[in-house]
């Protein structure tokens, strides 16, 4: 836990933006994020149109022909850097995830740290992506070789109960094996996801690795995600 008490203050309203191939877009349109305990304002976000959204993909699938070519180690040190900025940072983290998601501080600070686990193991897991060579069961002179690669750009769209938790479980694992993603987070709680975005960009994360659209109208997000990802 942490060494002094974290509270959850009164601010002036967050602005979210969408996070398209490592530059910060507004959109003409924006929803509320609203605090569930109270229904205060907390923030607001930039609302993506499907033109965001396919921007979006193309910039993740751009950045995908280099990031896929990284090394582990590059992908490691990205992760743990993700991992230490999330443990500096989680007196923030909580304090925003109590506001969008309505948790007890104490909850929302056992997240974070829980998201910075999965940083730190998907940060070790990257260098044991290995292959396999054995011999065919049918042919003795026959050997068969197992590669592991990216499979290119993922889709990842989160719930809110855990704001910060589910999507560092996706996008971690992802980032581990090479992969490049666009996030749509949940509308009711996407300022947490937003904020490891900006963590991403200091962990060194070239721009289009890590795509972020928010919006409160979502059925566009899983259509162009899945026309377009499946077509890939």
């Amino acid at each position: 836990m942490t060494d002094g008490p974290i509270a959850a203050t009164d601010q002036a309203e967050i602005r979210g933006f969408l996070r398209i191939g490592g530059r910060q877009v507004d959109a003409d349109e924006r929803f509320q994020v609203l605090d569930p305990a109270t229904s205060r304002l907390v923030g607001s976000c930039a609302c993506a149109t499907r033109a965001h959204i396919v921007a979006a993909v193309d910039a993740a699938a751009a950045a995908f022909v280099n990031w896929r070519r990284s090394s582990p180690t590059a992908r490691s040190q990205a992760l743990w850097a993700m991992h230490d900025s999330l443990l500096a940072d989680r007196a923030e983290l909580a304090g925003l995830i109590t506001l969008e998601a309505g948790k007890p501080l104490r909850e929302s600070v056992g997240e974070v740290e829980y998201a910075a686990e999965f940083a730190r193991w998907y940060a070790e897991e990257t260098r044991r992506v290995n292959g396999r060579t054995t011999v065919a069961t049918s042919e003795a002179s026959t050997w068969m070789h197992l590669l592991r690669q990216p499979v290119g750009v993922v889709g990842a769209i989160t719930p809110w109960n855990y704001p910060l938790v589910l999507v560092a479980r996706k996008v971690f694992a992802a980032l581990a094996a090479g992969c490049t993603i666009v996030l749509k987070p949940s509308e009711l709680a996407p300022l947490s996801a937003l904020r490891l975005g900006d963590i991403s960009e200091r962990a060194g994360l070239p721009d289009g690795v890590f795509n972020i659209v928010t919006t409160n109208v979502p059925d566009p997000v899983g259509e162009v995600l899945l026309r377009t990802l499946e077509s890939a």
